[in-house]
């Protein structure tokens, strides 16, 4: 069941607009009109789950990676697993989050508020599963850019259902162990991020999220330029267009 309430008020908090909405740009317009004029199906769009399992894949049809895709996998995987995966969702809690490999590439108020390293409680998770798997479907492109719409999908189908057997199912204890090897190595750390925390007189690690929240209201305030900096500008610009 939807908390729409709660959706709206949530909706009305996020009315400015991400500092990279207007430059990021998945596909060039000159390679996109190449792609579309002889595929319809321009790619896929996945869903893992944590441990890399596929959950869903749909077909980018004559587009690239648009918000539609994971609404629609969003809804979907909501009905089908109303009783977990829904409950979290419209949970108060609930967040986007942008892959710590990606995030890098973005301005630096989107990754104060979006990049996974700063997410609190996602532990060693890098939010890339997706791209490791691209990155072996890549290979599969060659083989199925010439068939049909029935062997294609059969292809990719067939690739997922080996790759989750044979890959992620059969290296989830190894991927559980070392996730807990890796977690006890962070721990190892303590003495030296307690050193470290001294030497900066840093009393308290609560200090880190707050600086965070300072450095965003800082940027912030910088993305609109002051009144008095405006007024100086226009009224020089007035005077070189009276004089010139």
């Amino acid at each position: 069941m939807w908390d729409k309430e709660q959706m709206k008020a949530r909706a009305n908090t996020t009315k400015d607009k991400s500092p990279c909405e207007e430059r990021w740009k998945n596909l060039s317009d000159d390679a996109s009109k190449k792609m579309w004029a002889i595929y319809d199906e321009t790619g896929v769009f996945i869903c893992l789950c944590r441990h890399g399992f596929v959950l869903m894949v749909a077909d980018m049809v004559r587009s690239g990676e648009l918000s539609k895709y994971p609404l629609a996998m969003s809804a979907e995987l909501m009905e089908s697993l109303v009783e977990t995966l829904a409950l979290g969702m419209i949970s108060p809690n609930f967040s986007c989050l942008v892959g710590t490999f990606h995030g890098h590439a973005h301005n630096r108020l989107c990754q104060l508020v979006f990049l996974a390293t700063y997410a609190l409680g996602l532990g060693l998770e890098d939010l890339e599963g997706c791209e490791r798997l691209f990155s072996k479907l890549n290979a599969n492109a060659g083989s199925v850019r010439y068939t049909s719409v029935f062997h294609r999908l059969q292809a990719l189908t067939t690739y997922f259902e080996h790759f989750d057997t044979h890959k992620t199912y059969a290296n989830l204890s190894k991927f559980l162990v070392d996730n807990y090897w890796q977690a006890l190595g962070v721990l190892r750390t303590k003495p030296a991020l307690h050193s470290a925390m001294s030497a900066a007189s840093i009393d308290n690690v609560d200090v880190v999220p707050t600086s965070l929240e300072e450095e965003f209201k800082f940027l912030k305030s910088l993305v609109v330029e002051a009144e008095e900096d405006s007024l100086q500008m226009e009224y020089y610009q007035r005077l070189v267009n009276l004089f010139f």
